[in-house]
C-alpha cells in the first residue's frame, strides 16, 4: 500500500491536496514522507484564511477550515448575540476548541463588522449581529498571547513593567532578538493605554509593528480568571530555526491628512 501511494506523481498529490479541508490536510502529511513533502511545498507562504457571517452562527470556523491551512492563530471579532459576557466566553471557548488549544485565539467585541458574507457573497456592514474570524499560517514566524494584568484592588494599576518585559523575553527565546517581528494589542483599558503604548514604543524597535483597538471587550487563550488583565497582545516572533526565507510585515491601509487652516479676520479702520 506504502508503495502505491508512493508511486503517486507530485502533481496529482498536490491536486489532491489542494482540495482537502484543514483536518483532512493535517492527517495527509502524516500518511507517508511523499505526503509530507508535498504539504510542506504546498504550505510555504504565509497564508491568511477569513470568513464572515451576518447571523449569530459558528459556521465561519467551518468555512475557514475548509480549504488546506495550519493555524498559526485566530482571531474572532463578534457582535450581537455573542457580544454579551456569557455569549462571548461561549463564542471564544467553541472557536478554541475547533481550532485546538494550542493555536493562540483572541476573541473581541469591536463596534460594528463589515465583509462580504461567506454564505451569501454579500457585502454589507453591521452593528447588530455578526461574527469575522481570521486564522493566519506563517512560517517562520511564532505567534503567543501576553497578557497586560492589572490589580482589581483599589487603587487599581497595570503592570506595564512586566508586560513590556514578558514580551521581550518571549522574543529573546524565540529568536534571540528582545524586538518581536510585530503586536497587535487589543485593551479594555481605554483611560491609561495612551502610557501603555509610549512604553512599548520606547521598548521596541523602530522595526516592530505595532497596532490594535484601545477600547473592546475580549477573551484569548490562557485566560485566567476574568477581569485579571487590561489588554492583551498577540505577539509575532521570528523563529531562528525558520526556513529558508524572510518574512516582513507592512502596515497599510488608507493615508489620512490633516490640513490646518487658520482663519485671520481683516482689520479696517478710518482715517
Amino acid at each position: 500500500m506504502a508503495a502505491a501511494i508512493d508511486a503517486i506523481s507530485e502533481d496529482v498529490l498536490r491536486n489532491i491536496i489542494a482540495r482537502l479541508p484543514a483536518t483532512s490536510f493535517a492527517s495527509a502529511a502524516c500518511v507517508s514522507r511523499s505526503f509530507n513533502l508535498v504539504c510542506e511545498r504546498f504550505l510555504c507562504r504565509p497564508k491568511l484564511a477569513s470568513a464572515c457571517s451576518f447571523i449569530p452562527s459558528l459556521q465561519v470556523v467551518n468555512k475557514v477550515l475548509s480549504e488546506p491551512i495550519r493555524p498559526h492563530f485566530a482571531i474572532a471579532s463578534v457582535i450581537g448575540y455573542y457580544c454579551y459576557e456569557d455569549g462571548l466566553e461561549v463564542a471564544h471557548q467553541l472557536i478554541t476548541r475547533a481550532l485546538g488549544t494550542h493555536v493562540p485565539v483572541i476573541t473581541d467585541r469591536p463596534s460594528g463588522v463589515i465583509g462580504t458574507d461567506a454564505f451569501s457573497d454579500d457585502f454589507q456592514e453591521d452593528e447588530s449581529d455578526a461574527i469575522m474570524l481570521l486564522v493566519g499560517y506563517l512560517p517562520g514566524l511564532k505567534v503567543a498571547t501576553i497578557p497586560l494584568l492589572k490589580q482589581i484592588q483599589e487603587p487599581e494599576t497595570v503592570m506595564i513593567d512586566e508586560f513590556v518585559t514578558d514580551i521581550r523575553e518571549f522574543s529573546t527565546s524565540v529568536s534571540r532578538c528582545n524586538s518581536p517581528a510585530a503586536i497587535i494589542m487589543l485593551s479594555n483599558y481605554y483611560k491609561g493605554i495612551k502610557d501603555v503604548t509610549e512604553k512599548l514604543d520606547h521598548a521596541m524597535s523602530p522595526k516592530t509593528v505595532i497596532v490594535g483597538n484601545t477600547s473592546c471587550r475580549f477573551r484569548f487563550t490562557n485566560d485566567g480568571r476574568f477581569g485579571t488583565s487590561a489588554a492583551v497582545a498577540l505577539v509575532f516572533a521570528v523563529d531562528r530555526n525558520k526556513p529558508p526565507g524572510n518574512i516582513k510585515i507592512y502596515i497599510f491601509g488608507y493615508i489620512y491628512k490633516h490640513w490646518f487652516i487658520k482663519k485671520t479676520q481683516k482689520s479696517t479702520s478710518n482715517c
